[in-house]
């Protein structure tokens, strides 16, 4: 705003992660997911999401610490946390785990 005063600029943010167009007028939309199938809508992609697990250190059990670190556990050890996902389809976990060569993995206990 300050390098262009004369250009307002107004941001909405939402947690749904389907692009509607059919809101107010806009010129720029940033949004997560799969491209809009709308032939009218011009899209380029930002940049590649990368997965990655983070948790309170506080919350890791002692035994499940790495030997020589003080915060990364193993993959298998994951399955006795509680997981927290960014979306309905709970895809998150499951995309990272498949990317690390994990897919038998679950946990226990799951939550939005």
């Amino acid at each position: 705003q300050e390098a262009y005063p004369e250009i307002d600029v107004e941001l909405t943010s939402t947690i749904k992660h389907v692009f509607e167009p059919s809101f107010d007028p806009f010129d720029a939309v940033i949004t997560y997911g799969k491209k809009p199938s709308q032939q009218s809508i011009v899209s380029q992609l930002l940049f590649n999401e990368q997965l990655a697990p983070v948790c309170q250190a506080q919350s890791i059990k002692p035994n499940h610490l790495t030997s020589g670190s003080s915060s990364l556990i193993k993959p298998h050890q994951l399955a006795h946390y509680t997981w927290l996902h960014a979306n309905n389809e709970q895809s998150d976990w499951r995309l990272w785990l498949e990317h690390i060569g994990s897919h038998d993995l679950s946990s226990k206990n799951n939550q939005q």
